[in-house]
């Protein structure tokens, strides 16, 4: 007749918490897979990050522009955007349209990943942007560092100063409500 010896109580409580361990939410994932925004911004200088509504990672260097599906990354453009003109605050301002706003008031955008300049419909914003959103109408909000704030409307581009209400010119940030309105 064969014995089949059981394992001791602690040999089984041991293998429970190492399987425990192993297929937890960091468990498995620590151990097989590298954090993906270590791997790709560790050999470089991180501005900005952001995810547009398909999902995508638009990760913002002085090396370029990455985009990140979660495997694969791509560069976008290379230094000579975002080493030059620091990427502050990033929106999404329709489907797979990404508006980039940089410290010297700049404002690029990516769409297929293609960069180009988003050319303004009046004058030039000449500080940092700290914050764009876009509400329900799609006007595109911009929030600066001692401009104020601009609107701009399919039709025209507003600008909101102390004389229009605004407590300061220096607006770190503001949101879009769900009723439709922008606190600033």
């Amino acid at each position: 007749m064969l014995k089949v010896a059981l394992p001791s109580k602690w040999t089984f409580i041991a293998c429970m918490l190492w399987c425990n361990l192993l297929m937890s939410q960091y468990g498995l994932q620590s151990i097989l897979v590298k954090h993906p925004f270590q791997v790709l911004t560790a050999r470089t200088g991180y501005q900005n990050m952001y995810q547009d509504s398909k999902g995508w990672f638009y990760i913002a260097t002085s090396d370029g522009i990455i985009q990140y599906d979660g495997i694969n990354e791509w560069f976008i453009q290379h230094s000579e955007i975002t080493a030059e003109h620091h990427i502050s605050a990033v929106a999404e301002i329709a489907e797979g349209v990404l508006l980039f706003g940089c410290n010297d008031g700049s404002l690029y955008s990516i769409n297929d990943r293609i960069l180009s300049e988003w050319k303004l419909k009046s004058t030039p914003i000449k500080v940092a942007i700290s914050k764009i959103e876009v509400d329900s109408n799609k006007n595109v909000w911009l929030a600066t560092k001692g401009e104020g704030v601009y609107v701009y409307t399919q039709k025209e581009c507003l600008h909101f100063e102390v004389a229009d209400g605004l407590k300061d010119l220096n607006i770190n940030d503001m949101i879009v409500s769900n009723h439709g309105g922008v606190l600033v």
